[in-house]
């Protein structure tokens, strides 16, 4: 008996030395992530910076062809500088350093920005803001939000077919609002629904070949609505679209 509680015991301790072990691993790996994230973000933002340059300057001397593709390359630039953001910012929310920056915002301007930046990025498709008939204000991080809203459309055009349609709606209750993002793309299968906005299960749905979607995307908006108090959450139907859904508690 005393040989057996020893082994066990003998055991334990090798158990524990390997997972601290692990855990070190673990935290060299991320290091290094984060490193060449935060270097590669900054490479980005200038390449970004001077295409938006060179499309203003010669704007007149294009066809319509060149400006899509002077468009298309703006566009996917910033869905690279945003997919490292999040990265950078998903690990940040985990640690418990990212803080609010609350200011009074204007959610109707919010979102109609974030729609004009898609420019010829939505292609066929059509991008409807069911706002309501006068804007409101609403304190929150507004750059936080911007980027959930920013994800979310994005996401939608991604799995979105040509001539489909994305519908952005505000719903304005007592002690919370409501903002949705609808799409008539592929759908997400139910087992999937819950899985999405999880890092990790990330990692196991692409080992699957099911991509829902972009990097940390879906993760970030988890970890800054639930910053905020809020949920995020998702209805779906196969052939039929998604819809994602976020709730914001009013804070006085």
């Amino acid at each position: 008996r005393v040989r057996t509680h020893l082994e066990l015991r003998r055991q334990k301790r090798t158990i524990q030395e390997s997972f601290n072990k692990l855990q070190k691993l673990e935290e060299v790996r991320d290091s290094l992530v984060h490193m060449i994230v935060h270097d590669m973000r900054t490479p980005l933002t200038i390449i970004a910076g001077y295409i938006d340059l060179l499309s203003n300057y010669n704007q007149e001397q294009l066809d319509e062809h060149h400006k899509e593709v002077y468009d298309t390359i703006r566009a996917q630039a910033a869905i690279l500088i945003e997919m490292s953001s999040a990265i950078l910012d998903v690990s940040k929310m985990e640690a418990g350093l990212m803080k609010l920056h609350t200011t009074r915002a204007n959610l109707h301007k919010t979102i109609q920005d974030v729609l004009d930046s898609f420019g010829s990025l939505r292609g066929e498709r059509q991008l409807i803001f069911d706002d309501p008939d006068t804007p409101f204000f609403f304190k929150c991080d507004h750059h936080l939000i911007s980027r959930v809203v920013l994800n979310l459309i994005n996401n939608a055009l991604k799995y979105t077919p040509d001539k489909g349609t994305i519908k952005v709606t505000i719903e304005n209750r007592d002690n919370s609002i409501i903002i949705g993002i609808q799409d008539n793309g592929m759908g997400i299968p139910e087992e999937y629904r819950d899985k999405i906005f999880d890092k990790f299960s990330q990692v196991e749905l692409r080992a699957h070949k099911k991509k829902f979607s972009s990097g940390l995307g879906l993760t970030f908006c988890k970890m800054a609505v639930e910053a905020h108090g809020g949920r995020i959450w998702v209805t779906s139907e196969l052939g039929v679209g998604s819809e994602f859904w976020f709730e914001l508690p009013k804070i006085e």
